[in-house]
């Protein structure tokens, strides 16, 4: 009987963690380049060992609810529509191999200048997140 009751709690614990995990949406858009896309596979691949419960769907409407980390080279023409509905401009003088990094409410813009600045990009925010321990954009 105690060795239920003990299955059981631990089963609740389990899967009360999985209920409280933090969502987070991670995407690039399609057609983006391999460098962007491994961006966005290594940024997943942290998030999900921090406990975070990734989404990798593409999507046009962004959730002002769910924190969204969009990833994209400044070439990007896909970009434009959600940019000007976050009301974000992108400097136009980032340097090859580099990127912009800004957040928006829950949306977090991750822009290289080229698919190695998006992937940096992706590296530095997956090195924020190891130093905190969190997300904390």
């Amino acid at each position: 009987m105690k060795r239920k009751h003990n299955i059981l709690l631990l089963l609740f614990w389990g899967l009360s963690v999985v209920l409280m995990a933090e969502k987070i949406q991670v995407f690039n858009f399609p057609n983006a380049s391999n460098r962007v896309q491994f961006g966005v596979e290594s940024l997943t691949k942290a998030l999900n060992e921090k406990g975070y419960t990734v989404n990798n769907k593409f999507t046009k409407k962004i959730s002002s609810k769910q924190k969204t980390i969009i990833v994209f080279e400044q070439s990007d023409v896909n970009a434009g529509q959600i940019l000007k509905k976050l009301k974000v401009s992108i400097p136009e003088n980032i340097k090859k191999e580099g990127f912009f990094i800004t957040t928006v409410k829950s949306t977090t813009i991750v822009c290289g200048a080229d698919g190695v600045g998006a992937l940096y990009g992706c590296r530095e925010i997956i090195d924020r997140l190891n130093d905190n321990k969190q997300l904390d954009l």
